[in-house]
């Protein structure tokens, strides 16, 4: 698959759930509209979650016309499974991506730190085989679950950025140099 095929895979992925969660909701209140109350509930929490998710994918990988933003990223964030604490500010693409790629590293939840260009992911990482590949500087063929890491790799390379990726079991660390 090439980037935007495995783009296009993972955010439809990260979608589905929420959607059928929505579809689900509706299907509850019609069949027992008593359920009414805690359907709307859901119903809100539901959309807010997919907001959340459909403006940080927009920002990310569409065209670059909006301004990258802190909250954009939060909010992303908090649509997670496990908690994922956001210090400092999200004020590029790149720092975006970083955020999304260390996300997914966290796989037990943590924290991700944005200083003197640095992002760093703290809590229980794992990183796959071709994220690694991704992150190191080689090429590949990128999967869904590299696409992060393969699109940060090729956004870096398109704006001259170059970077540095350390990682451990319990820290990750991504070190920018900015033209």
């Amino acid at each position: 698959m090439d980037l935007s095929e495995c783009i296009m895979t993972r955010v439809s992925h990260d979608l589905a759930g929420i959607s059928g969660a929505l579809h689900n909701t509706v299907e509850l209140m019609e069949m027992d509209p008593s359920f009414a109350p805690e359907a709307t509930k859901l119903l809100k929490e539901s959309t807010a979650f997919l907001m959340a998710r459909l403006k940080f994918f927009r920002l990310l990988f569409g065209l670059p016309t909006a301004p990258v933003n802190t909250a954009v990223a939060a909010n992303y964030l908090k649509t997670l499974t496990a908690p994922i604490t956001l210090k400092g500010e999200v004020d590029s693409l790149f720092y975006l991506g970083a955020v999304f790629v260390c996300a997914h590293a966290l796989i037990r939840g943590g924290e991700i730190s944005i200083s003197n260009h640095t992002v760093m992911a703290s809590g229980q990482i794992h990183l796959d085989e071709a994220s690694k590949m991704f992150l190191d500087g080689q090429n590949g063929s990128p999967t869904a679950q590299s696409v992060g890491a393969a699109w940060l790799a090729k956004h870096a390379k398109e704006a001259g950025i170059s970077f540095k990726m350390r990682a451990s079991d319990k820290m990750m660390i991504i070190e920018a140099v900015f033209p």
